[in-house]
């Protein structure tokens, strides 16, 4: 059996950027895909007991659907695809008569899908 350690000592850490590169703004990360099309998503609630209300709002106008998936991912509910405007737009998913436990809803806009989790009571 083989088995490897490595001593450090403290004098000898120290970080190793320097000043310049600390005086850098970081980048900020732009959204792509999927993330910059649909924004603003909101589930509510969460935990779910019957239904979900998902709002959210388009950057352009996209053709999006959704589905639900329970934890082994067998989808239990989806809805058709529907065109959406840009703006603000929301829908309401029944899972009454769901057994209890966690589901990933997925997002689909156009050919691209986002995942978010919820938990049902």
């Amino acid at each position: 059996v083989f088995s490897t350690s490595f001593y450090y000592p403290p004098e000898k850490q120290t970080s190793s950027t320097d000043d310049a590169s600390a005086e850098q703004p970081q980048p900020t990360l732009i959204p792509t895909g999927a993330e910059a099309v649909f924004t603003e998503a909101n589930i509510t609630p969460n935990p779910v007991i019957d239904n979900i209300h998902i709002s959210y709002k388009l950057t352009r106008p996209a053709q999006i659907w959704f589905s639900v998936h329970n934890s082994i991912g067998i989808p239990v509910r989806t809805t058709p695809p529907l065109d959406k405007p840009e703006g603000y737009n929301s829908i309401e998913i029944n899972i009454a008569g769901q057994l209890r436990g966690g589901y990933v809803v997925y997002v689909h806009v156009d050919d691209m899908v986002l995942q978010r989790t919820i938990v049902k009571k």
